[in-house]
């Protein structure tokens, strides 16, 4: 129950933090008025991969802010197509490259993950089996 609910809890936070990062005090420095900030359209290198339901956290590091992503389901959509690779897209230099795979049996899906103090921590998920059971 412990791992549990510190898993969800963690998955609250990275939520929370993520509307937080959303908004801003609105134009009269009014900080009891939060707005959304307004998207900026910009276009960015495409993946090197097809991929849905990656998992995603950025963090700073010596080459610029970098977006990381790991696992993710391939074109096929099936069982077998649930990835253990990790990518990086580099904001600075508007580049992808694959980083390592993570050495897991099986890849998840439904994994979080959040940047502290030059670290990425990446928790939870589920696997699929061949008969399409779920097992978290």
């Amino acid at each position: 129950m412990i791992q549990y609910s510190t898993m969800l809890y963690s998955a609250i936070g990275i939520f929370l933090c993520a509307c937080l990062a959303a908004c801003r005090p609105d134009s009269n420095n009014n900080n009891s008025i939060i707005e959304p900030v307004k998207p900026q359209a910009t276009n960015f290198a495409p993946a090197p991969v097809a991929r849905s339901n990656w998992t995603l956290a950025s963090a700073d590091t010596s080459r610029g802010q970098v977006l990381f992503a790991f696992y993710g389901l391939g074109a096929k959509k099936t069982y077998d197509d649930i990835q253990k690779d990790v990518h990086a897209y580099e904001l600075d230099s508007d580049t992808w490259k694959k980083v390592a795979d993570i050495p897991v049996s099986q890849g998840v899906l439904a994994s979080v993950a959040t940047s502290m103090k030059n670290s990425i921590y990446l928790a939870g998920g589920y696997t699929v089996a061949k008969n399409g059971d779920e097992k978290s």
